[in-house]
């Protein structure tokens, strides 16, 4: 009476090991995905070779504010962007 049966070790591996077993495919799975993560816009930029619009114009906003282009050239290109949408 004091001794396990196989019915009790199964009880034991199906209890322990299955969870565990999960839980090891999880984390293998999620960190798998972050590695090919990256944010949509990266993805896309790197399919089409474009940035999505907001990017662009952000970093159109950047240069104008840093004063490297003009306020003509700022127009011009933010025009540009725009009518590709």
């Amino acid at each position: 009476m004091g001794s396990f049966s196989i019915f009790n070790w199964l009880s034991v591996l199906i209890l322990v090991l299955v969870p565990l077993s999960l839980g090891a495919l999880i984390l293998v799975l999620a960190r798998r995905s972050s590695r090919a993560g990256g944010t949509t816009g990266q993805r896309l930029a790197e399919r089409t070779g474009k940035l999505p619009v907001e990017a662009r114009l952000q970093a159109l906003a950047d240069l104008k504010a840093k004063g490297l282009i003009s306020d003509e050239e700022h127009a011009a290109q933010r025009a540009a962007i725009l009518r590709e949408v």
